[in-house]
């Protein structure tokens, strides 16, 4: 078994993230520490060894950004001089993001008269500043090509396990300037990518730095020429090395197809009550006994009934729910057990089985949802997934959407599901659904989008 760092300073104790992170207080608890000890390899991203005797590797999500059309320059015209990716104005990104630190900076950059765009947020009342402009949304197209049309992207991150915006960057041959504590990701750092700087107060001569010798950086090509060659991936290949060094020469999961028993499994869980008005979204998770996620969903709607359908090895144990608050992060993260029967498919599926319960959760106390929404429609939709080959993918992302492309329901199913039957209110107009697939080798796919009946 594998892991990876991809969260904060994790597997290292940070104090400070600790402090502001209740997640990272979480994984200070005894039960999660002995996770790293069941771990066969670990794949790093920090400038020092991790603190377990295992086989490490120097591996990150970030070193595999897809490279395609979607991702290379466009020749568009530069906008802004910084561009910084706040992610949200919740505490827990303004702490990842390093946004107490982003202000201090930005407020230097505007009086030396440079122009800097915050994405993800909206500006705060106390902290609107000449030159500085916000844009709270923006769709991954949008958002690539908001990076190409910047001379620099600003990234003055600590807490952070080498974000792929970074690379997001390099591909579009835009240079960075990276605070040089930074966890992960300060190994794409250099005199053909861009600089560190440490405070506000070398920012400026840093910013100056990469600005004048931007026309002699070529972050695009050091990228590729790092990362990838004929065959594809470098990372990806070290990986696969890395796998069978540790297993004897053979990766288990390039054993037959038939040597694990697929189980096929139906279910439908009733959502208690949840208050959306401070909730970004909920995190609905179909586990197994160790809270291995098996099909994970996360609503940014609130659906009184959701239909999940998914095969796997593992044997499901229970379903959770775990709701995302705007203002003060996770919440309260309830589990439910399964209640249900098993029938057998016919005899020629006998090399799977087919699962059906409903699960309800009785007795739970949970925030009452509003009552006052006469403004609401109620839509009550099923779609319908095409087959998809489950292996290279992480997730497939589903949303209904509105024709300005606001979701409104949104899944990320980490298992496919044929049919989706989806629940939920709101005062805007239902338009299309969209399916995206997002691949563990090289990110998203091509979006696909449907008219609703």
């Amino acid at each position: 078994m594998l892991g990876i760092s991809s969260y904060g300073h994790y597997p290292f104790v940070e104090e400070l993230d600790v402090i502001n992170d209740n997640r990272s207080e979480m994984l200070q608890k005894e039960e999660h520490k002995s996770v790293m000890k069941q771990m066969d390899g670990w794949l790093t991203c920090s400038r020092t060894p991790v603190l377990y005797d295992v086989p490490q590797l120097m591996f990150s999500e970030s070193d595999c950004h897809r490279v395609n059309e979607s991702t290379s320059p466009k020749g568009l015209v530069k906008k802004y001089d910084v561009v910084y990716n706040a992610a949200s104005d919740g505490d827990f990104h303004q702490y990842h993001k390093n946004w107490k630190l982003a202000k201090e900076c930005f407020q230097k950059m505007s009086d030396a008269g440079y122009t800097v765009l915050v994405i993800g947020r909206n500006a705060p009342a106390d902290f609107e500043l000449p030159g500085i402009s916000y844009k709270p949304y923006l769709n991954w197209y949008e958002f690539l090509d908001t990076i190409e049309e910047s001379r620099v992207l600003f990234v003055p991150n600590v807490s952070d396990a080498s974000p792929r915006v970074l690379t997001e960057a390099l591909c579009k041959g835009t240079p960075i300037l990276v605070n040089k504590h930074i966890f992960g990701g300060w190994k794409y750092v250099n005199d053909c990518t861009g600089a560190f700087f440490e405070s506000q107060d070398d920012v400026i001569p840093q910013l100056q730095h990469v600005l004048n010798a931007a026309s002699e950086m070529n972050p695009r090509k050091w990228f590729l020429d790092t990362y990838y060659n004929d065959n594809g991936s470098v990372a990806l290949q070290n990986l696969k090395t890395f796998i069978e060094t540790m297993c004897g020469g053979v990766i288990p999961l390039e054993e037959p197809n038939d040597v694990l028993r697929m189980t096929e499994y139906k279910h439908s869980f009733d959502l208690p009550p949840i208050e959306m008005d401070d909730v970004q979204f909920i995190y609905v998770s179909v586990d197994t006994a160790d809270n291995t996620p098996l099909c994970r969903h996360d609503l940014t709607e609130y659906v009184s009934t959701l239909n999940v359908q998914f095969k796997t090895h593992l044997k499901p144990d229970h379903w959770v729910v775990w709701p995302f608050y705007k203002s003060t992060g996770w919440g309260t993260k309830q589990d439910f057990e399964f209640v249900g029967h098993s029938e057998p498919l016919s005899d020629a599926d006998s090399d799977t089985q087919m699962i059906e319960s409903t699960c309800r959760c009785n007795g739970i106390t949970q925030t009452q949802a509003d009552q006052n929404d006469n403004d609401k429609t109620e839509y009550d939709y099923t779609v319908t997934l095409s087959p998809i080959e489950m292996d290279n993918i992480k997730f497939i992302y589903v949303s209904i959407d509105t024709a300005d492309h606001a979701s409104l329901c949104r899944h990320d199913l980490t298992a496919h599901v044929s049919t989706l039957n989806v629940k939920f209110k709101t005062h805007l107009k239902p338009h299309h659904w969209v399916v995206w697939l997002y691949y563990k080798t090289t990110g998203w796919g091509k979006k696909h989008e449907f008219m609703l009946p």
